[in-house]
């Protein structure tokens, strides 16, 4: 097992072409439209700021199952929530995609569907 300090270290390369100037080449974030999910999406872009290599990939995810559970709803509520689940993703992650601009740093956004902890860590992989 690796000492901890040597596991920190910043690697040299992520591959043969890319040279990395920092520990961190790329950020994979997963967020919510909730006002932390700012604050997350800062504190990433700080940890690659100056690196014009590093990237930081947002990614939200929807629980279509979690929307679809509630008995009470026809077919139409469960479309119009999806619609509006995706709406809401797409203007978070347009909000942290322009901080990061902002801040010159480059990054992607992603939405997912299924269980957010287990599809965020997948994504992440």
């Amino acid at each position: 097992m690796q000492r901890l300090d040597q596991r920190m270290q910043p690697k040299s390369s992520v591959d043969s072409n890319r040279t990395v100037h920092g520990p961190f080449s790329r950020i994979c974030v997963a967020i919510d439209a909730s006002v932390a999910a700012e604050s997350t999406a800062r504190l990433a872009i700080s940890l690659v700021h100056g690196n014009g290599r590093a990237e930081v990939v947002f990614c939200h995810v929807i629980d279509v199952k979690g929307m679809i559970a509630q008995p009470d709803r026809g077919v139409d509520a469960d479309a119009v929530s999806l619609q509006l689940a995706r709406q809401t993703a797409d203007v978070a992650l347009a909000r942290c995609c322009l901080l990061s601009r902002q801040a010159g740093v480059f990054a992607r956004s992603y939405v997912r569907y299924g269980k957010p902890a287990s599809e965020a860590v997948s994504f992440a992989e």
